[in-house]
């Protein structure tokens, strides 16, 4: 089984998933249908420790700040992006005004 028809497996027991693959991004699901995937942020990784952590704790935020799941995977694949750019993994966790630096800089093109 695909890692896209998991998610989409998935979505219908849960809601909502993310299925993040590192350098690829993510994708979304919601309810059974793929919404979209984001693309991850093209850096000079480090260490990807504590990655995927920084990503859900963003991705969790943004959605109960009202972000869609699109958006809020978006936040999350940023605030991810600057993690890995560190070693270690609680000192890696940029504060929330670097990933909206780096959200609006990249909305921008």
């Amino acid at each position: 089984m695909s890692s896209e028809s998991a998610g989409a497996e998935l979505s219908k027991l849960v809601g909502l998933v993310f299925v993040t693959r590192g350098a690829q991004g993510v994708s979304v699901f919601a309810d059974g249908q793929f919404l979209g995937n984001v693309d991850a942020m093209v850096v000079d990784a480090i260490d990807a420790t504590g990655a995927g952590d920084t990503f859900c704790g963003y991705a969790v935020a943004g959605l109960a700040q009202g972000l869609t799941p699109l958006e809020a995977a978006e936040l999350g694949t940023v605030a991810a992006g600057i993690s890995v750019q560190s070693r270690g993994a609680s000192n890696s966790i940029p504060a929330r005004y670097e990933v909206d630096s780096l959200l609006l800089k990249r909305r921008k093109g």
